[in-house]
């Protein structure tokens, strides 16, 4: 059977309860899924027109994106210690609602 993936969009990487990664996993177990915790983010603060150089942009972006990354790294770890074979990804887009669509 191939395996299948359950994407598992999140709103704050390190505020996943307990009770939804239980669920998530029963899931990923009864299909035998693996699991994409995915976090789209997008801050007015740090992408605000006025600033003067892209490359600064660009590495406030990669590092707030990095911390983000390791505290979902953080929340797979729950799921893996489930038997669940997880997979995180941070993305940076806007609007976040439509950056978990694409």
């Amino acid at each position: 059977m191939k395996r299948r993936h359950i994407m598992f969009a999140v709103r704050s990487p390190g505020g996943v309860g307990a009770m939804e990664l239980a669920k998530v996993a029963q899931l990923a177990a009864g299909l035998d899924a693996g699991v994409d915790l995915f976090h789209c983010m997008f801050d007015r603060d740090i992408a605000r027109p006025e600033r003067v150089s892209s490359e600064s942009l660009e590495e406030d972006i990669k590092e707030l994106a990095d911390r983000r990354r390791r505290r979902l790294e953080h929340t797979a770890e729950r799921l893996r210690g489930q038997g669940v074979t997880v997979r995180a990804s941070v993305r940076w887009d806007y609007p976040v609602y439509e950056g978990i669509v694409r």
